[in-house]
């Protein structure tokens, strides 16, 4: 069985989630409930390499979360870099696994 990894950032900006082959699992996106932040997620150290999630305005519902899961792992052979713009975001957690790293 594999083990989910996560990070989690707290500012806009790029973020490095992680330098080695792995396989995205999904977001999560805390929110300040009013303004609709923006994340892109690349294959890569870069918003040049492809994007496995474009920049997509995520809703800042009165919740306060929201985010994507995959029902399948999205392969990044290259990393995993995340892209997190606009005021409403607080909280970014990236779910991932790194390949073969078993336990």
């Amino acid at each position: 069985m594999n083990k989910a990894l996560s990070k989690t950032f707290t500012t806009v900006g790029l973020h490095q989630v992680e330098f080695n082959k792995c396989y995205l699992l999904g977001i999560v996106i805390g929110t300040d409930g009013i303004n609709d932040p923006t994340v892109g997620v690349y294959n890569g150290t870069s918003t040049l390499d492809p994007a496995v999630l474009p920049e997509t305005e995520f809703d800042a519902s009165l919740k306060g979360l929201n985010g994507v899961m995959f029902s399948a792992k999205v392969d990044c052979p290259n990393g995993i870099l995340v892209n997190i713009q606009g005021l409403g975001a607080r909280e970014v957690t990236v779910y991932y696994e790194v390949y073969g790293w078993n336990h």
